[in-house]
Formats: structure tokens, sequence, C-alpha cells
């Protein structure tokens, strides 16, 4: 090795090893405010998503651990709901697959007459377009109304429409479907302590404009790591093939991922992927309307470009600590119905990122 290599590979080496530590130190002082304050500073947020990729996810697992001696979820027991009668076996059966796949498709389905209220919905509520051409950006995940607008379906003006989380969060639909004794036995078991929902969302994508991707949209593969721990519901409310946006997973990478491919919450183009993973742990999860797939995120995935029509979709998100990301809180006002509210208040940790207004 020349001299000028051996130097050029020591600085790169001390620099990383400097980047670590300023990292470790980031984020151990906004850890630490969190833990006091309930609130995390971004420098905290951007230097999780670096130790979660630098550690391989061993830093999530150590904190889920953490989490779940602090709020011990619930022994798996029957649940009725969207997803059937389940039976504590087939709950834990249920897990344990999530836990070696990192996916589940559901057999049971949203009843159509639920996808048809919430077609309506979407066809009727003001939805927020992503901004297209140099900027590509979503803004900040449909939050500006001053944007939003009814989207069409003959004339969309962007690949991707997001709703916005209040709107979402006053149907009572949805409502029903985040307090689900189903849903939530299966994201408790799987997260190993009482969840916190937050994040909810859904929205429009679309063929107009190309087959390409967009990264903005989530086209590309990715990990969420802007919070410690994720736990997804996606509804297809439209039929969903490969041709039409399927999501995208890659099978087991939600535990450890190829060196090569640890870039924190970057995206990976598909070529990348296919040099690291064999074909069969690529997976299109396609399914008619309806379809219920519960993913945990950490894990390389995205949402396919379309090819074709339009696909509508809706994420139940839930998560094991509220540390990371700040999204725009949504308030449980009058427009919640009685049910969700009396949940809430006999399991407040489920909604303490929301703002109550009664």
């Amino acid at each position: 090795m020349s001299a000028a290599k051996f130097l050029n590979n020591l600085r790169s080496t001390l620099f990383e090893s400097l980047r670590l530590v300023i990292n470790s130190l980031r984020f151990l002082v906004g850890y630490s405010v969190f833990l006091f304050t309930g609130t995390t500073p971004k420098f905290a947020t951007r230097s999780l998503a670096h130790l979660s990729s630098f550690s391989n996810g061993r830093l999530n697992d150590f904190l889920s651990w953490f989490i779940s001696l602090r709020h011990p979820a619930s022994p798996a027991e029957d649940a009725k709901g969207v997803l059937g009668n389940l039976k504590k076996g087939e709950i834990e059966n249920i897990v344990e697959v999530i836990k070696e796949k990192g996916y589940y498709v559901f057999d049971n389905k949203l009843s159509q007459e639920m996808c048809d209220q919430l077609l309506n919905f979407a066809l009727s509520t003001p939805c927020t377009p992503m901004k297209m051409g140099n900027t590509d950006k979503l803004d900040a995940f449909g939050y500006l109304p001053e944007n939003a607008r009814i989207y069409e379906r003959d004339n969309p003006v962007s690949v991707r429409y997001d709703f916005i989380a209040q709107d979402l969060m006053q149907n009572s639909i949805i409502q029903n479907l985040i307090i689900d004794p189903t849903f939530i036995m299966i994201a408790e078991n799987y997260l190993r302590c009482k969840p916190i929902t937050d994040l909810n969302s859904m929205w429009w994508s679309n063929a107009n404009f190309g087959s390409e991707g967009s990264s903005s949209a989530a086209q590309f593969y990715h990990a969420d790591l802007d919070r410690i721990r994720f736990f997804k519901f996606f509804v297809y409310l439209s039929d969903v093939d490969h041709e039409n946006g399927p999501h995208c997973f890659v099978e087991g990478s939600h535990k450890r991922k190829p060196r090569a491919l640890l870039r924190g919450s970057k995206r990976v183009s598909d070529n990348e992927m296919k040099q690291h993973y064999p074909a069969d742990k690529l997976v299109e999860i396609i399914g008619k309307r309806g379809t219920i797939v519960a993913v945990d995120n950490i894990g390389f995935h995205k949402g396919k470009p379309l090819l074709e029509g339009d696909r509508l979709i809706l994420q139940i998100l839930y998560e094991n600590s509220s540390f990371g990301s700040s999204y725009i809180p949504v308030e449980i006002n009058e427009h919640f119905q009685k049910g969700f509210i009396d949940y809430a208040q006999k399991h407040p940790r489920l909604v303490k990122n929301y703002h109550w207004n009664l």
C-alpha cells in the first residue's frame, strides 16, 4: 500500500471514529432530554438514524428491550376484530412469522362496505399533492391544508396525494381500526410493549408521471429509522397487482442488513438490492381491495411505481416510543366518537402524542 493511500485510509478511519463519538454523545444528550421532557431535539433524531445504521439495528433492539421493561406488553390473548376471531395461539404464530419475515398478509380483509366508505371519503376530502419537479419533496406528509385539493382521478397533478392527519383521525372507521382489538393485540405483542399510535396516513398514488419512481413518494428502497421501532398495518383500498403499486418488502431485512447497504434512511436502487438479496426475498405484496398487511418498516421497503391506474392505501402506525421525528399532533375533539375517547382515556399511552381539545 502506498503512503498516500495509507494516509487517506487513516483519515477516513479517524473521521468515521470522530463522527461516531459525536453522534453517540448527541444521542445520549437527546435521549436524556426526551426522558425528562418528552420531546426530541432534532439533532438527536439524526444521530438515532446514524447509530441505527452503524449498529445494524442493534441499538434499536437494545432500546426496544429497555422500553419493554418500562411499558411491558400484556400477554397474548384471544381477540375479536377486523382480522377475525383470533385465538391466543394464532396471534403468537402471526407475531412469530413477522419476527422471521418482517411482514404478514392476513386472510381476513376489510369489508367492502368499509372500503366503499373510505373511498368516498378519499374522493370528497381535500388532500395535498406532493411537489413535483426539482424539489420533489413532500409538504410535511400532507400537513399543509392551504395546498389541499380534491383528488381528480382523471387529471392528477402529482404522483402522490397525502391526506391531512386531522381529517383522517376524525373519520370513525379509522378511529375504530386504530383501537381494533386484533390490531392492538398483534402490535403490542410484536413491539413487546404498550403501543403508541402516530402518523396514521392515507394517500393516492398514480401512474401519470412515469415509471422511474420518486424518492419522496417512497418509491425507492429505504428503511424507516426516524423512530426506534415502527409497526404498520397497510390496508389496500383499491385492487393492487404488480402493475399498480404493490408494497415491496425485502424479506428478513428487518433483522440485519448487508454492510454495504447500511446508509441510514438513504434510498437504495433495485439493482443494488438485487446484488445483495436473492430474487425470492424481494417480495411484491399484491392483493384485492381490503387486503391487510402488517410490516416492520425498519426492514427495506418501498412502494413500486405505478404502471397503470391509481392506488389508494391506508396506513395505521404503532410504535414503541415517540423518541425521534416530531409530527404535527392530532387534536382529539368533538369529532371523535365516544368509543375511541373511552379507549384513549383508559389507555393514555396510545395517544400520548395527541392533544386533547374537549
